[in-house]
């Protein structure tokens, strides 16, 4: 599969990308929401929890002025269009290399899909993880979401682990014998 990231002629005015203020909660909400009914659609255990918007608006108000983290948006006008987060990382002391900036979302509504804007997007998020002297960028993302893996491919990025799943009967584990 080969993608083309370049400007798409129905797209008139390109979007402007701007640190997300307090006021902003609600087109990161909004874009937030939207980005986890798509990776719902590819896998139900991704499912947004009921209570998600008020954990989402609880982190947000904590971090989004914070050096240690990224909430960057993309607009045309006063319409949201796009969404990266980013945040540092630091894993177990039990590993040498352990800090690290993980990108938690990155999402573009469909209009501006294939115009760029998640490149530039990513390209931000990139000077940012610079910027903090970061060695590297991580992310999660679905193995079914060929386009998203494509895109990070084309971007850099490369698969260095995988996350299995065994799902597991109904059935109490207390009745499976070890």
């Amino acid at each position: 599969m080969t993608l083309q990231y370049s400007p798409v002629p129905g797209v008139q005015v390109q979007p402007h990308l701007l640190p997300a203020r307090q006021a902003d909660f609600e087109a990161v909400a909004t874009l937030f929401r939207e980005l986890h009914q798509q990776n719902a659609s590819l896998d139900a255990r991704f499912t947004l929890a009921e209570n998600w918007r008020q954990v989402l608006e609880e982190q947000f108000r904590r971090t989004c002025s914070q050096s240690s983290s990224l909430w960057l948006l993309a607009w045309v006008g006063k319409k949201p269009v796009g969404l990266i987060m980013l945040e540092n990382h630091l894993d177990s002391p039990l590993f040498r290399h352990r800090s690290w900036v993980e990108l938690v979302a990155l999402y573009v509504r469909v209009a501006y899909s294939g115009t760029g804007l998640a490149r530039r997007l990513m390209d931000e998020a990139r000077l940012w993880a610079a910027a903090r002297k970061a060695e590297r960028m991580q992310l999660y993302v679905t193995t079914s979401n060929e386009h998203a893996r494509a895109f990070y491919r084309y971007c850099g990025w490369k698969p260095v682990q995988e996350i299995w799943r065994l799902e597991l009967p109904a059935k109490a584990t207390s009745d499976i014998a070890w």
